[in-house]
């Protein structure tokens, strides 16, 4: 079990030493700070031959996801839970709905297929080797879901996972006319869906070997002129190397995806393909499991569980998380003890799924805006939480801790003069290598 009183001792210290670098960061990680996203934004809308593909992003889990439309006909592909975004748009167009079609089982976030399902009525396309245990259509290879004038054609592309899928979406009156590729996890823009996280049956090596194969025999055959759009993008934990680019083309990934450089080496490509990946997240086998079963439906005008009014006998418990979603300032000021910084403007979904075990009971604290948010935000992760407002907690006399922080500019000149404090780096230790201050300790 996690210290967790050294570990916000070890985070506080690497927070205070980010400012000094942030400023100077522009990329996936700080953009996914910013308020818009939590939510799904329509970030392109790529325009075929008699329809079109709106292309979804939720920022905070680098998510991709995608409305395929065509005369008066609607599909989503790879939704997320909370489904309503999607429901608002075909509303407002006046569409009528197609079905769902998943890639594969998902395992970075709880996917919506279930929801669109109970909210539409309408079937969920799948692989025929998913291993869904709720009522679907199963797909195979060169089968064809039709949307209006659009034809998405089936192709079977196991490595990321054994049951992936992408399709190739293509013109009724000209099916060798391939527009589009909706790639799932299987290619990425600048890289390739991993080939480790699955666990089960296949090692990550056969799947890397599966992958060599999906390239070679099927995705490099496809048009050089197809437009990738792929599940994820830069700052998703399903792949490395991701260009921040919400597209490409097969073109363009065969001259400057680094993975396929050694694509005409088999053993090359698959020891490549397999040197530095980070340990997969520990809620991904739980998530993909979820997945696959089917979730259960949320009632997201009311996510919370159950209030709290006080937590005597429950800090000291190991297998209990207190998620604390305000910012770093108000946390250092005053905290719970043993309570956990995972501050709701970022990746809260990610590092909550990264930190706390699964199988934890989670109590979030903050305001009460705060708590609703967080609470709605982890369902998409497949936690649920229990909360107690944090003005609550205060005014009952309950004991807090604080923690201060010192400012980058401080601790600067304190390393100057030889007088700075043990500072702890608790990234991961590519991020350590690649960007560092001074002689400090790396202990992820």
């Amino acid at each position: 079990m996690i210290n967790r009183g050294l570990s916000l001792f070890v985070l506080l210290l690497c927070v205070a030493c980010v400012p000094a670098f942030a400023a100077g960061i522009a990329d996936s990680e700080s953009a996914s700070h910013a308020d818009e996203a939590a939510t799904y934004q329509i970030v392109n809308t790529y325009l075929g031959t008699d329809y079109k593909i709106v292309q979804f992003n939720l920022g905070v889990l680098s998510h991709y996801s995608y409305l395929v439309v065509s005369d008066g006909k609607v599909l989503v592909v790879d939704p997320g839970r909370d489904v309503q975004a999607y429901l608002d748009y075909a509303g407002k167009e006046n569409l009528e709905w197609v079905g769902t079609f998943l890639t594969h089982s998902h395992a970075d976030f709880i996917a919506g297929h279930r929801e669109m399902e109970f909210a539409t009525g309408q079937p969920i396309f799948a692989g025929h080797k998913s291993g869904a245990l709720y009522p679907h259509r199963a797909l195979k290879e060169d089968d064809t879901i039709a949307v209006g004038n659009a034809i998405l054609r089936i192709i079977e592309t196991p490595g990321h996972t054994p049951d992936s899928l992408c399709s190739i979406v293509s013109p009724a009156k000209n099916l060798k006319q391939q527009e589009f590729l909706l790639s799932g996890d299987t290619l990425f823009v600048g890289g390739l869906g991993r080939p480790d996280l699955m666990g089960g049956s296949y090692s990550a090596a056969e799947l890397a070997a599966m992958m060599f194969d999906t390239w070679n025999y099927k995705l490099s055959l496809v048009s050089d002129n197809a437009v990738v759009l792929p599940a994820h993008g830069a700052g998703s934990l399903c792949g490395a190397n991701l260009r921040d680019e919400p597209s490409s083309t097969i073109g363009l990934e065969k001259k400057s995806n680094a993975y396929l450089k050694y694509a005409n080496n088999r053993s090359a490509f698959i020891a490549n393909f397999l040197t530095g990946l980070e340990p997969a997240p520990q809620y991904f086998a739980e998530n993909a499991r979820i997945n696959q079963a089917g979730p259960e439906r949320v009632d997201w005008a009311n996510p919370l569980n159950q209030k709290l009014t006080s937590l005597d006998g429950l800090i000291e418990h190991d297998d209990i998380y207190i998620v604390d979603l305000r910012d770093s300032a108000e946390y250092s000021d005053r905290h719970i003890p043993r309570s956990v910084n995972i501050a709701l403007r970022g990746r809260l979904e990610t590092w909550t799924g990264v930190i706390v075990p699964f199988a934890s009971r989670v109590i979030l604290t903050g305001s009460m805006n705060e708590i609703t948010e967080g609470a709605k935000r982890l369902k998409r992760v497949g936690y649920n939480a229990d909360y107690i407002v944090f003005a609550d907690y205060l005014a009952s006399g309950s004991k807090t801790e604080s923690a201060p922080m010192i400012s980058a500019g401080d601790l600067h000149k304190q390393m100057q003069d030889g007088k700075a404090p043990v500072i702890v780096d608790v990234r991961k230790p590519a991020e350590w290598i690649g960007m560092k201050i001074g002689e400090v300790l790396n202990i992820p």
